[in-house]
């Protein structure tokens, strides 16, 4: 079973607010299938794969800023907070919501392609090593 929102605002000052959430829960689980989190998987400030479970919950909110023309290329940032935890206990006994900041770059080179290609450093709220948190290049937005 699976449930998401996604949000995006009309403009606020020069970018928009994203908002997003969505929950996964695997019913009568029978093959012990796991999702995780973490990295470019949600939970930008985390490792990847960090946290493993059977049922995973996130949440973020990013601003985005308006693109800046350079040479026929767009330059965005981005600021973000990431929410989250993968679990296995579906009465949420064992969930324990991690979260993590962070700052990204978004590149759109409009020529060659429509994915942007995003590069995010995350720290993570919940850690005895917050710095130097994590960093992420990948294709698309991450949500």
């Amino acid at each position: 079973v699976a449930a998401s929102f996604r949000y995006a605002s009309p403009m606020l000052g020069i970018g928009r607010l994203h908002l997003a959430a969505d929950l996964f829960v695997r019913l009568h689980n029978l093959d012990n299938q796991v999702g995780a989190l973490g990295g470019d998987s949600g939970l930008r400030g985390y490792p990847s794969s960090a946290f493993f479970g059977a049922h995973e919950l996130q949440l973020h909110a990013e601003y985005r800023t308006q693109g800046l023309e350079l040479l026929t290329n767009l330059f965005g940032l981005a600021v973000f907070w990431d929410a989250g935890d993968a679990f296995d206990d579906l009465e949420f006994g064992d969930l324990a919501v991690k979260n993590s900041v962070g700052i990204g770059l978004r590149w759109l080179i409009p020529q060659f392609n429509r994915s942007v290609i995003r590069l995010d450093w995350g720290f993570p709220l919940q850690s005895s090593r917050p710095f130097p948190g994590s960093v992420s290049l990948a294709f698309e937005q991450a949500f």
